[in-house]
């Protein structure tokens, strides 16, 4: 295809302009485009015509090629500034959201970067798009990984997906992070919801026992050793916290009993002194125990007896299902006493420790599933071309936190060679700009403008210069042309 002539055509789309004749101007600068693909100023007035043509759909395609060309070029503050010109014509385009928050995080703008995927969210939710929308904020909690509200809320909707890995591993991070920021009575509800889908995990069933322990709950501690101690029967500190919940259910006995199992791990790994000191608790407990008693008179533990086990027996039907184990007699094998010097041995029974069990405490209340999280709402949030990017950062954050965000400072960035453009209070200030402007150059001072709001501040200056050339000094000019050393 022949070359057209450029400057011919351009002029032709010029007089269409300043006939109002929008149609045919687009058609005059698609026969530039065609012929010159890569000229983007070409392409951006294209795109600002076909809005005002009420063509939003390729007019957006269109703002997106532009934004893509100077992401790919790496001159991301002019891929912004295009973005957020696609947003005055379509704010709720998901694309175009999420495509500001990739260059916001490039840039190191992470609160800018959550609002933009917090406004993708609340589009996905209304659009029903369910699983994209968990995607989206999956991504954002990348850059806000402490943030246990949006964790726990995502967590919930993974639940209600029936995608179970995925809410129990949110959960767990919640959990973590709650316990880095020691919100202690925040972690154990969400560590009771994390252990309802997932009760094989031992470390945090044994950090949840400690905490009832903390808070004098001896029944809930129980029910929690009890999914413990099956995993791992001869860990130290599982046993000594079965010791500290018997002790508190004021049932010495067994608590004497659970503490010399443990004495006797410590003796199997040389832990002498540890050993004795549990050997003494026992007797602080058990006055009268032999095997304490002996173990310190001779200086080593009595042998475990093969197999033996603590058995936790349930016999009270009316206690709540939410405790596991309740306060009732628990069986223990014990081993056998060593052989007197002179008698023969006597091979012992199984010991059967019973105590009276007190009258039943009246149930706890289940704890409650987590509080519904609030959906993300985004009514509110409005893409003020205004903004200082640079500042009012906790403000602009997620969410209002149940728990603080991290100390992670905001990178501080200055994104002055964007222009933003004034907001006019009326239409007649507007027009006060342009009084002096030739009708036949109106257009291109509009696409003036334009320049300058985006960033193109070469091109914008050589259009002035052009423009001076054809009409001389005028006051619109010297106006933008402030704008730009602004």
């Amino acid at each position: 295809m022949a070359k057209i002539n450029r400057p011919k055509t351009i002029a032709a789309a010029h007089k269409y302009l300043a006939k109002g004749n929008l149609k045919r101007a687009v058609k005059e600068y698609e026969k530039v485009l065609k012929d010159d693909p890569s000229d983007i100023r070409t392409k951006l007035k294209v795109a600002d015509l076909l809005f005002k043509l009420g063509d939003h759909e390729k007019a957006v395609r269109t703002f997106h090629e532009v934004a893509d060309f100077y992401a790919s070029q790496g001159f991301l503050l002019k891929a912004v500034a295009v973005y957020k010109q696609v947003q005055r014509v379509k704010p709720d385009n998901v694309e175009v959201h999420l495509s500001l928050a990739a260059l916001y995080e490039q840039i190191g703008l992470v609160g800018d970067a959550i609002i933009q995927y917090r406004d993708a969210i609340g589009l996905l939710e209304k659009s029903g798009e369910s699983l994209r929308r968990l995607k989206v904020a999956q991504k954002m909690l990348g850059l806000d990984p402490d943030n246990a509200k949006l964790r726990i809320g995502l967590a919930e909707d993974f639940v209600r997906e029936g995608m179970l890995d995925e809410a129990v591993a949110e959960f767990r991070s919640a959990y973590d992070a709650l316990r880095r920021q020691e919100l202690d009575e925040e972690s154990v509800v969400v560590a009771e919801r994390l252990l309802y889908f997932h009760p094989d995990d031992w470390d945090v069933a044994k950090d949840l026992a400690a905490e009832f322990i903390a808070n004098k709950d001896g029944l809930r501690a129980l029910s929690r050793l009890q999914a413990c101690y099956k995993v791992r029967p001869n860990d130290p500190e599982v046993l000594d916290l079965l010791a500290q919940v018997f002790e508190f259910l004021g049932q010495p006995q067994k608590a004497a009993t659970i503490l010399k199992l443990l004495a006797r791990q410590y003796d199997r790994t040389g832990l002498i002194r540890e050993r004795d000191e549990i050997f003494q608790k026992v007797l602080a407990l058990s006055p009268g125990d032999k095997v304490a008693a002996d173990a310190l008179q001779f200086g080593s533990a009595v042998p475990v007896q093969s197999g033996a086990e603590i058995v936790f027996e349930h016999s009270d039907s009316n206690l709540h299902e939410e405790f596991l184990v309740a306060d009732e007699d628990i069986g223990i094998e014990e081993p056998p006493e060593p052989p007197k010097p002179v008698a023969p041995p006597v091979p012992p029974a199984p010991l059967k420790l019973v105590v009276p069990p007190k009258p039943p405490e009246p149930p706890k209340p289940p704890v409650p599933p987590l509080p519904e999280v609030e959906e993300l709402d985004v009514s509110d949030v409005s893409a003020d071309d205004g903004d200082d990017f640079s500042s009012n950062f906790e403000e602009r954050t997620l969410i209002q936190p149940m728990v603080p965000f991290s100390t992670q400072e905001r990178p501080t960035f200055n994104i002055s060679d964007i222009n933003i453009p004034p907001v006019y209070d009326t239409k007649a200030e507007e027009e006060k700009l342009y009084a002096d402007v030739p009708k036949e150059l109106l257009d291109d001072v509009q696409n003036l403008e334009f320049l300058i709001d985006v960033g193109m501040t070469e091109d914008a200056l050589d259009l002035i210069a052009e423009l001076r050339a054809k009409a001389g000094n005028l006051a619109a000019l010297d106006e933008l042309e402030k704008r730009i050393q602004q």
